[in-house]
């Protein structure tokens, strides 16, 4: 019988790891959340990594627009990043949504940021109710 790994230790092993260098912890991550048949934790465990990278001042940015993002843009919301965490290394999960039509959502360290036009249609429409 193996003995189970809470998600906070996997996660600290993970980002010791990748902070260290170490190429293939994904991987290894991966197979064991297999191996122990743990997959349906992913979402909270990248949740906990996430949180542990934050922690060494390493934290992503997860931006939705409409378009592809300008060089511009992405440096004033890193701007925006460090008036949270002023000595933080901002990594970016862009996802391009054309449904959103038009603004931005950024969410960063379970804050959210959302100026979409999707997002204010939706509020208009529900006030209007």
């Amino acid at each position: 019988m193996s003995m189970r790994i809470s998600r906070r230790k996997i996660a600290k092993y993970f980002v010791d790891e990748l902070m260290a260098g170490k190429k293939d912890v994904h991987l290894q991550l991966a197979a064991y959340l297999i191996e122990s048949k743990r997959t349906r934790e992913l979402a909270i465990i990248i949740r906990d990594i996430e949180y542990r990278l934050a922690l060494r001042d390493q934290v992503i940015a997860d931006v939705t627009s409409a378009h592809e993002l300008s060089d511009a843009t992405h440096r004033q919301i890193e701007k925006m990043v460090r008036g949270i965490k002023p000595k933080a290394k901002v990594y970016f999960r862009n996802t391009v949504d054309p449904d959103v039509i038009g603004g931005l959502k950024v969410e960063v360290m379970s804050r959210v940021m959302d100026s979409t036009v999707k997002n204010k249609l939706t509020a208009l429409k529900a006030n209007k109710v």
